[in-house]
């Protein structure tokens, strides 16, 4: 059941779904639990286009549901996108740098909260225990 009004603008609302609605199938798979969903919408990515059964208020539906991007952002570096760093990005960093941290940033550090020892501030976890590192020594 779907305890929630959908949100406009997303897949699942284009798809005609609202709140109180009961999604029974997704393509040939019957939905028996949130397990079900959760397996079948992992299998599935942007673009993949489902037929959906549901009933709405009491009627027997039939819809096509089209997967979408998540709408969360996630910001990552270049290198960590498998996207190459050009000259041009690393002037750039180091500029933006420059006018946020005292002296040229080279003693930015990570800690491990752990174990107290200091990393270089692109190191994103600690050597001997596998703690993520973290902005401060506190």
């Amino acid at each position: 059941r779907v305890t929630s009004p959908t949100l406009i603008g997303t897949p699942i609302y284009q798809s005609g779904v609202d709140r109180g609605d009961v999604i029974h199938q997704i393509d040939s798979e019957a939905i028996l639990s949130e397990d079900d969903l959760d397996r079948i919408i992992e299998n599935h990515a942007p673009g993949d286009t489902v037929t959906i059964k549901l009933i709405s208020r009491g009627v027997d539906k039939t819809a096509q549901l089209i997967f979408g991007v998540h709408p969360g952002l996630e910001v990552v570096p270049f290198e960590h996108a498998d996207r190459e760093v050009t000259v041009d990005i690393e002037a750039f960093r180091r500029q933006w740098l420059e006018t946020r941290v005292p002296g040229n940033g080279e003693d930015l550090r990570r800690y491990c909260h752990a174990c107290k020892r200091a990393y270089p501030f692109a190191q994103e976890y600690c050597r001997y225990d596998g703690d993520p590192l973290q902005l401060t020594s506190k």
